[in-house]
């Protein structure tokens, strides 16, 4: 799906064909599915060409996952890498198209593009998180100070100069503000990745509400603190509530988790491990709601997952994400660290049918709406100024 860096005369001769065209030219991070479509679709809307470099390659990380490597073998996909002449010579080759940058605050050889078209007074944009501290202490202290003091000063130049940037993290703009971006130049967005292939729209009827189940999914780590939702389960336990809970994956932070549940005696959580994707599928299609337990976590594209499948969210404020609750009334939400809550939200759901019935209804429009195809319309409406 992608080819290697040497191979300079294929990316001479895919935009040969398009000389004449206004092409629109994606540097992405990494070889990421929760991003391709996206890319594609966004010049789609734009009536642009697409072509996409990278900078990471990761298909390993992408296979173990389940995700088959040819999901994207129809878009044109260099990877670059570090390559810095390789770089310049194809930037050279689109000197006259829309150039995205994906990656800005650690990619030396981006930056060396972006330098480039400054001193060319060629514009450009980016489509990026706001920077987040996902570290817990003492590391976080030291990566904070590496936000706020170094960071900007480093990337000064870089951000003036750029036409906008796409703010994969939602409405979380505290971090870009702290780099210098200016409001105006902010567009909310997020991740709109397309379905997981093999899986379908379900509509969550009154049998998954008499049969509540809970689905936490993702790797155990301290941003993503999945700690909270145990803790919310107990306080359900004492009122009488327990709702089954699937919990999948590993990670430091598992144990911990376990622990808790053994210690409180919550029968009614289940750790299933690593599951494969056939199985995290299922869940996805069947859990009466997922739940996004993230502190610190830019977006989370295991809500977007869910979603498509029809999953009712009670997400974290804590996580970029929340975004599609508050946009499409398709769950509830919580505050960081807060699993009075998130427990409160959860015993929301199983006892009122109601509510829980029409959050399920809204889950099926919002499913539609977040698709790559549907979402990048909005997205192209917001750029298409900058780009003609």
């Amino acid at each position: 799906p992608t080819r290697r860096s040497s191979d300079l005369s294929y990316i001479k001769l895919i935009t040969q064909s398009f000389i004449e065209m206004n092409n629109l030219v994606f540097w992405a991070h990494s070889y990421c599915r929760s991003t391709l479509k996206f890319y594609s679709e966004l010049a789609k809307a734009l009536s642009r060409n697409c072509f996409i470099y990278t900078w990471i390659e990761n298909l390993d990380l992408r296979s173990a996952t389940g995700f088959s490597n040819s999901e994207f073998s129809d878009l044109k996909i260099v990877h670059i890498g570090n390559d810095i002449d390789l770089a310049e010579k194809t930037l050279a080759n689109h000197i006259d198209d829309y150039n995205i940058f994906c990656a800005y605050q650690t990619c030396p050889v981006y930056q060396h593009l972006m330098n480039i078209l400054i001193r060319k007074k060629t514009r450009y944009g980016m489509f990026s998180e706001a920077p987040c501290n996902m570290d817990e202490y003492p590391k976080r202290f030291f990566k904070e100070l590496y936000l706020r003091c170094f960071l900007p000063v480093k990337l000064k130049n870089i951000i003036s100069n750029a036409d906008f940037i796409l703010n994969a993290s939602g409405y979380y703009e505290k971090g870009l503000f702290n780099l210098g971006w200016k409001p105006e130049q902010i567009i909310s967005c997020g991740y709109y990745p397309p379905r997981i292939p093999g899986s379908k729209l379900m509509e969550r009827t009154e049998n998954n509400w008499h049969n509540f189940t809970i689905l936490l999914s993702g790797l155990h780590q301290w941003h993503r603190s999945p700690w909270i939702l145990l803790e919310a389960l107990d306080i359900l336990k004492k009122k009488g509530f327990m709702p089954k809970c699937y919990i999948t994956q590993s990670g430091p932070y598992l144990g911990k988790v376990q622990d808790y549940a053994k210690k409180r005696q919550l029968s009614n959580v289940e750790f299933l491990g690593f599951v494969d994707i056939s199985k995290l599928i299922d869940l996805y299609e069947s859990c009466s709601v997922y739940v996004g337990c993230g502190n610190y976590e830019p977006w989370g594209m295991r809500l977007n997952d869910c979603l498509q499948c029809g999953a009712p969210l009670i997400v974290n404020r804590g996580m970029g994400g929340v975004k599609m609750v508050d946009e499409y009334n398709c769950g509830l939400s919580f505050n960081r660290g807060d699993y009075i809550g998130l427990a409160n939200a959860m015993e929301r759901l199983m006892t009122d049918k109601a509510l829980y019935l029409q959050i399920a209804k809204n889950a099926i429009y919002a499913a539609e709406e977040i698709r790559p195809e549907k979402a990048t319309v909005k997205y192209a409406a917001k750029i298409k100024k900058f780009i003609q």
